[in-house]
């Protein structure tokens, strides 16, 4: 098994965008928790509320983040809320592989592989790319 986790929000992952900022700092906090939870002797529930916990969170900040794209008539929106709905379905199929497995290696393994590919892909190059258009057209208005 893992050791601990501790993902963190590095000045890199930081947009300038407050608001996604502090989500993305609390996804990744609650990141680190589920996927230690997956490691540690927890009961089948508590990784179950924390696996539900993390899914309610992302998708609040998917849904808030896609408002604030609209809101500045974002050129990329489309592209941007398909990648996430392809991380939401990743994401839910991990879900269900829990249901359906239980904990393991292999999941915990693919949860911190996600999580990792997530920021690197995501966060760093799309959300950045978003925060400066974003403080652009808000300077401009």
């Amino acid at each position: 098994m893992y050791e601990d986790v501790n993902f963190e929000l590095t000045e890199a992952m930081m947009t300038g965008v407050e608001k996604i900022d502090l989500q993305h700092k609390e996804i990744l906090r609650i990141a680190s928790q589920t996927v230690n939870s997956i490691g540690q002797k927890l009961s089948d529930q508590t990784i179950k509320e924390n696996l539900t916990f993390l899914w309610r969170y992302i998708s609040i900040h998917f849904r808030e983040e896609e408002e604030l794209q609209q809101e500045v008539n974002y050129p990329y929106f489309q592209q941007h809320k398909q990648l996430h709905d392809d991380f939401s379905e990743e994401f839910i199929d991990l879900n269900i592989q829990y249901n359906l497995e239980g904990k393991s290696q292999e999941l915990q393994d693919m949860l911190h592989n996600e999580i990792i590919q997530w920021v690197v892909n995501h966060v760093i190059n799309e959300d950045s790319r978003f925060a400066a258009y974003y403080k652009e057209q808000k300077q401009n208005s």
